[in-house]
């Protein structure tokens, strides 16, 4: 009975009880003034134009030409592929194989699948240019292919045996659809190049999205030569070439590594005749697709899951592209990403954060400064922009996520791409809700 009685208490002591992630130090400062530096803070530009739609143009335009160190760019054809990609996919839905009852072949099948590849060169001096891949895998609607997740029985052994039950009639897509949903996974470390490193794209597609899967520059498929694929290379690799802050970027624009396969991605989607694009990734897939929705405005709707704060926000775990002094930060530091994101009325981008995350950008702790930014940047853009924080203490896309992509992603469609306040107003299992009491100013400097 005594142990009872310890264990009811352990479960129930309350959350405020918690300290916040914050460096695993309880009273860790967690504010950036902009002018000083530390292992958590970096300086940081704030709003440098009047916050008219003219200069919030311009800044999208003066942000893209650091990116790609001039216009971007217009080719649509890429430079491998597409290939037919005939391994077959292991099924997420397939209960069986979690419960040990059959096997991974057993619970797998080709699906329509197709891999391309762009490769992005930069000159480094007159006889070096830096070239760099990055594959794609390129994935359709699944829904009619599933297996059942309730596992059948072969009463023609004895003992029966367990087998996986797959449609009788597979229903493979028939066409493209018109919606395009691009997941980009940041910094994951897998053994080696996987169509779906954690299971999101299979997710995507069983739900019938067609998807299109983009890694990280020296991560999973774009590895450089010769590099341990468990062990990539950080991305300060880049400093050696545009400098250990990124001063050299005007003559060496790296960002080009980063974001122009996501750029020449859409390009290449127009010419399939996809019409609606949606963005989501996880981590350093989160900051670029944060990144890429301020500067392409062809993405309608964006989901960076745990990807950036503010740069008054301390943090300790940015990548050497990420930090607030970088020369791309000056022209738009992340709060005046977010208002680009969301700039124009047709466009959306749902912010998505854990409370705990046991890496980047926990929201416990800052619900009052995260409704702040929310409401300057609701206030700059015409769009719809909302910060949505689940109860995950993991760095992942966890099924609260999930949920909040694909019933926003449905409302949107339903509602000929575009969101509501009443939408963003009731996101399924946020603990951030947008707050009427709370006011802008557009003399405030995010």
């Amino acid at each position: 009975m005594m142990l009872v009685a310890l264990c009811a208490v352990a479960l129930v002591v309350p959350v405020s009880a918690w300290h916040c992630p914050m460096n695993g130090e309880p009273g860790w400062a967690d504010v950036c003034n902009g002018t000083e530096e530390s292992s958590a803070c970096k300086s940081y530009a704030p709003l440098w134009h009047d916050g008219s739609y003219a200069e919030w143009l311009e800044a999208r335009a003066k942000l893209q030409h650091s990116v790609f160190g001039g216009a971007p760019p217009q080719r649509s054809v890429p430079d491998e592929g597409p290939t037919p990609f005939t391994d077959p996919i292991t099924f997420g839905n397939c209960l069986c194989l979690l419960r040990g009852e059959c096997t991974v072949d057993e619970c797998s099948k080709p699906i329509n699948a197709t891999t391309f590849v762009w490769q992005i060169s930069q000159p480094v001096n007159a006889s070096y240019n830096l070239t760099l891949t990055s594959t794609v895998f390129h994935t359709l609607n699944s829904s009619g292919i599933a297996p059942d997740p309730m596992l059948g029985f072969n009463m023609s052994t004895s003992p029966p045996q367990g087998e996986v039950r797959w449609p009788e009639v597979t229903i493979a897509p028939q066409r493209l659809s018109d919606t395009l949903v691009i997941f980009h996974d940041g910094h994951m470390v897998v053994s080696g190049c996987h169509y779906d490193d954690d299971g999101t794209m299979d997710w995507l597609n069983e739900l019938g999205y067609d998807a299109m899967h983009i890694q990280m520059p020296l991560h999973g498929c774009n590895l450089g030569p010769g590099e341990d694929p468990l062990s990539p290379w950080s991305h300060d690799f880049f400093a050696q070439f545009a400098g250990p802050d990124g001063s050299y970027s005007d003559e060496f624009p790296f960002l080009r590594f980063f974001l122009e396969p996501v750029w020449l991605t859409i390009n290449y989607a127009q010419t399939l005749g996809y019409k609606n694009i949606v963005m989501a990734g996880l981590s350093g897939g989160g900051w670029t697709t944060t990144m890429m929705a301020a500067i392409d405005p062809r993405i309608g709707l964006s989901f960076p899951v745990a990807g950036s704060m503010p740069c008054d926000f301390a943090h300790t775990s940015w990548d050497y592209e990420q930090f607030c002094d970088q020369p791309w930060a000056q022209i738009a530091n992340y709060t005046s990403l977010y208002v680009l994101a969301s700039l124009e009325q047709n466009r959306s981008q749902i912010q998505v954060i854990h409370e705990w995350d046991n890496c980047c950008f926990h929201a416990c702790g800052r619900h009052e400064r995260i409704a702040e930014y929310n409401h300057w940047v609701r206030g700059n853009g015409e769009g719809q922009f909302v910060t949505a924080a689940t109860t995950g203490n993991v760095h992942e896309v966890n099924p609260r996520d999930k949920v909040i992509i694909a019933s926003m992603t449905e409302r949107w469609l339903s509602n000929g791409g575009h969101l509501t306040s009443q939408d963003v107003a009731q996101i399924p299992f946020s603990i951030t809700p947008l707050s009427s009491a709370l006011e802008w100013s557009a003399a405030d400097t995010y």
